[in-house]
């Protein structure tokens, strides 16, 4: 994988756009132009000859002329469970009807991960599983659900092709997700006819929101819609959110008034809390949780293809760490109280309290 920019490129940025894609080196040359790899396949150079200044940052060295200047990236656990452009999902026990969990297969003597995964994405699968010599294609499916991982040890069995790779064995399948789209939970339509109950999403602002309404578009085939309190965002009549022609729409409130007390209209047995470390957690069990509350049905399949089209166009950006702790005493202390106060409230209604995530209060 490649980029150049004549303009800003700078080391951090190569550093960062390889590291988010998995690739555990990156390379600098002619001072704009940035590569990234798995492995080194060139002997040193002088490091004298690596004498170009970064476009972006004449502080730093962006290689030279034919010349490149490498880095070995500490990759974050996600991007670590990542190759190019394919995303690792695991080591997993080979499943009893392979042949329909896993319909297309090829043999490979030469086998590596990026012919394996080229080759399930030629054939428009999202999942490319690595046998031993052979590559298996398919669905995450009933039949293969990858939700019970194995130890990756029992996958540690090397290439032909590539020594540092693993690529499974006839029993023991590494598995990795393609670029390709699983179509079979993308179709979206209004609902047929009026809602008998109106559901609301209340959430405030920047809490995942949107990724959630996603989530339940895809697991449920009904669009979502959104409502907003304040009218200058909202310029339509706002009797429109309640039509019912959506499985669920979203409340953004303008104002802190909607929240200094119980609304008489949600009804508190009908109340789902849903808390995004959860929801990143274990996707598959809190889908389930919140198809119920909504009464649509959703075949196990659908929700399993939601699982491997979780991101949408809504993944954010990586944080990346602060060198420093923007928060004082005092801040964390007010920071703890809230929280606290929230847990207590949830608790008091026999809901669950905030995450682990959260703790030490």
């Amino acid at each position: 994988m490649s980029f150049f920019d004549y303009k800003k490129m700078t080391v951090f940025r190569c550093q960062d756009n390889c590291a988010e894609r998995g690739y555990l080196y990156a390379g600098l040359e002619f001072g704009a132009e940035c590569y990234c790899g798995h492995k080194i396949q060139a002997s040193n150079a002088s490091e004298s000859e690596c004498n170009m200044e970064c476009k972006g940052e004449r502080s730093n060295t962006c290689g030279g002329i034919n010349r490149l200047s490498i880095y070995r990236l500490e990759l974050a656990q996600e991007s670590a469970r990542r190759y190019g452009s394919a995303i690792f999902r695991g080591c997993f026990r080979r499943p009893e009807n392979v042949s329909i969990a896993l319909p297309a297969s090829q043999l490979m003597l030469n086998m590596s991960v990026d012919k394996c995964v080229d080759f399930c994405t030629e054939k428009e699968f999202p999942l490319a599983a690595l046998a031993g010599t052979t590559c298996l294609c398919g669905f995450p499916s009933t039949l293969f659900p990858l939700h019970e991982r194995e130890d990756e040890q029992l996958c540690a069995h090397k290439c032909a092709a590539e020594e540092f790779e693993s690529c499974g064995s006839a029993e023991f399948l590494l598995v990795y997700q393609t670029q390709v789209q699983d179509n079979r939970c993308m179709d979206r339509r209004f609902l047929p006819s009026r809602a008998k109950q109106l559901v609301a999403l209340a959430s405030f602002p920047g809490a995942g929101n949107t990724w959630a309404r996603h989530l339940i578009e895809l697991a449920t085939g009904f669009y979502t819609g959104s409502y907003y309190f304040d009218g200058s965002l909202y310029n339509k009549d706002p009797r429109e959110w309640a039509e019912g022609d959506r499985v669920l729409r979203l409340c953004h409130p303008a104002h802190p008034q909607p929240l200094q007390g119980p609304d008489g209209r949600v009804q508190p047995q009908k109340v789902l809390v849903v808390h995004f470390e959860d929801l990143k957690r274990d996707l598959f069990v809190q889908l389930q949780r919140m198809v119920a509350l909504l009464g649509v049905t959703a075949c196990e399949d659908r929700l399993l293809c939601v699982e491997g089209q979780k991101d949408g166009n809504f993944k954010r950006s990586g944080l990346r760490k602060l060198e420093y702790d923007p928060y004082t005493p005092e801040m964390r202390k007010a920071i703890g109280g809230y929280i606290r106060t929230v847990d207590a409230a949830l608790k008091l209604r026999n809901l669950s309290g905030v995450p682990e995530d959260y703790y030490p209060r």
